[in-house]
């Protein structure tokens, strides 16, 4: 299949440049109408730019300097939350 893919690119003249690799499958849905999203920066300036469906608390819980590199994220089954974060070797 990968052969026809390019074959018919190598043949067909401006294919390539017809192709948008940034433009997701499928357009996204509108939002339902009873869902209203607003912005956490009401409630904490810090969050200013984070968008929530309303009723949704989000909160701060470790910023700089006690996380500084933050990779992942997992929630423990008592509800702990636990941050993996990226730290230079020493001597980097």
């Amino acid at each position: 299949m990968r052969l026809g893919i390019a074959l018919l690119v190598a043949l067909w003249p401006g294919f390539a440049s017809a192709i948008d690799i940034h433009q997701p499958q499928f357009p996204p849905k509108p939002a339902p109408n009873w869902l209203k999203i607003v912005d956490q920066g009401e409630q904490d300036p810090r969050l200013k730019g984070y968008w929530t469906p309303a009723g949704f608390k989000l909160e701060i819980v470790a910023e700089e300097p006690t996380i500084i590199n933050p990779v992942g994220i997992a929630f423990g089954s008592d509800g702990t939350l636990y941050v993996l974060e990226w730290l230079p070797s020493p001597g980097d």
